[in-house]
């Protein structure tokens, strides 16, 4: 299947690294389009998009599944004895429910969509549309 990686969102000087997104365009002749937003691969290996835009943010996500839990009836709530512990128990359930969503994902790193002809025509539209308002109309 040919895929082309056709844009990094946003100015991104290669000298500092890759950057944290690219979209893909990948199709089969005579059979579907995929269009897929991923990360690039790292010295370190491919990390998931998820990790990308979670990543960082781990403790809140802990504290949004502590707290959906305990109002489900399924957890308990703790008495934490200084805020450091409660930290990083929300850091370690946050990063819990990441690795279960990067784990189940069916397309690796990536998430990818497959958009029919109108769909796609509707988005040629709309970057048309974005790309003139933007820069000014090509001749």
């Amino acid at each position: 299947m040919p895929r082309e990686t056709v844009f990094t969102p946003y100015p991104h000087d290669p000298a500092t690294g890759p950057a944290p997104f690219q979209i893909h365009v990948g199709w089969q002749r005579d059979q579907d389009v995929q269009v897929g937003i991923g990360t690039p691969e790292t010295g370190t290996g491919q990390y998931h998009i998820v990790d990308h835009v979670y990543g960082d943010d781990v403790e809140r996500i802990g504290q949004l599944m502590q707290t959906f839990l305990i109002e489900n009836s399924m957890g308990v709530q703790h008495d934490f004895r200084t805020s450091d512990a409660e930290r990083d128990y929300h850091a370690l359930l946050g990063r819990g429910v990441l690795d279960a969503v990067t784990g189940s994902n069916p397309f690796g790193t990536d998430i990818w969509w497959r958009p029919g002809r109108a769909q796609i025509n509707t988005l040629i539209r709309l970057l048309r549309k974005a790309r003139d308002a933007a820069y000014g109309r090509d001749e």
